[in-house]
């Protein structure tokens, strides 16, 4: 039995997750459930953004399932998100980007992106006065983190491919170290192993190519899930995971999107990728399949949320959803 920690949010996250925790209590009763609130709207009520309780509980438990969470200067405010983060340690970040919605996105793509997390791992950087970056910094320890990581996802995923997409040779000290590091941890591991700089990288995918997982510096993390994430249909229907072997943070990649907040129209799909990869986490291999099937199902029916074009509620798509998981 795997307990996972609900975390709502703000903006369209509860709205999203509540959609995700039903159709996880569908698929499986292997899973248990504890709930807490944190974000701006709780920190508005309580003045903090997220109990201590809820902070020592998510030690406890084996994932934490985020809704979406609001940025705010206000004094006193911490992002919950990344208090959480710290917190626990979670060293990687890894993006999910797969083309769900038949039809929509260009093409086929399932890909994993895995970078050190910005938060534990921030980059060095040193400016000139025209603000022109002239230095980059990058730790091996850093690299070598997301080298392993890349790995263990690839044997629990029985992925066969490892691509490090690498600065230019703008950053030549810190572009080779990464490389070299690359091919010195993972070359006896039995993958294939491919090195491309980012204008490469770029250009290839923009021809069709495949990339199993991807592994790349904090400097073209962005740059990388955006364009695959453009490639699908964008970032709502992107997952993102923030990981260590003992615990991680799963939430959709897009923002709290206030503006529809509470009008059943944000599309859930995100959420509910970031709920499959948390299956795949936990070895639930067959339900997390079992899930994007069904997405893809609801969708193939027409049941399309207005950013991708059509007129289905956050509620339509779910009952179709759920429809497909009897």
């Amino acid at each position: 039995m795997k307990k996972v920690m609900i975390i709502p949010g703000d903006g369209v996250g509860p709205e999203v997750v509540s959609a995700t925790h039903k159709i996880l209590t569908r698929l499986t009763d292997e899973l248990t459930f504890t709930r807490f609130d944190a974000g701006l709207k709780y920190y508005k009520e309580q003045g903090y953004s997220m109990s201590r309780e809820a902070i020592d509980a998510a030690k406890s438990c084996d994932a934490v399932l985020l809704g979406t969470v609001m940025e705010s200067d206000e004094r006193g405010y911490v992002n919950p998100e990344e208090e959480l983060i710290r917190f626990l340690g979670l060293t990687t970040r890894i993006h999910r980007v797969c083309s769900i919605v038949p039809g929509f996105a260009k093409r086929n793509i399932d890909t994993y992106i895995v970078t050190p997390n910005e938060i534990i791992n921030p980059i060095t950087e040193m400016e000139d006065v025209d603000g022109i970056t002239r230095h980059v910094r990058m730790q091996y320890h850093n690299s070598r983190i997301v080298f392993e990581a890349a790995a263990e996802l690839a044997n629990r995923l029985d992925r066969k491919s490892i691509t490090c997409v690498n600065y230019s040779n703008f950053y030549k000290m810190t572009g080779t170290r990464f490389r070299e590091s690359f091919h010195n941890i993972l070359r006896k591991r039995g993958f294939a192993l491919d090195d491309m700089y980012i204008e490469d990288f770029i250009g290839e995918g923009v021809k069709g190519r495949d990339f199993d997982i991807i592994t790349t510096p904090l400097v073209n993390s962005k740059m990388v899930s955006e364009f695959f994430s453009s490639l699908i249909g964008g970032g709502r229907l992107t997952a993102v995971e923030d990981y260590d072997r003992d615990t991680a943070v799963f939430r959709p990649e897009h923002g709290p999107l206030q503006e529809i907040a509470g009008s059943d129209r944000v599309n859930p799909i995100g959420s509910l990728m970031s709920g499959a990869m948390m299956l795949n986490h936990f070895g639930m291999f067959e339900e997390a399949q079992r899930l994007e099937k069904a997405i893809s199902l609801a969708c193939s029916e027409g049941y399309m949320t207005e950013d991708l074009g059509g007129t289905a509620t956050r509620t339509d798509f779910i009952d179709a959803v759920l429809k497909h998981l009897k």
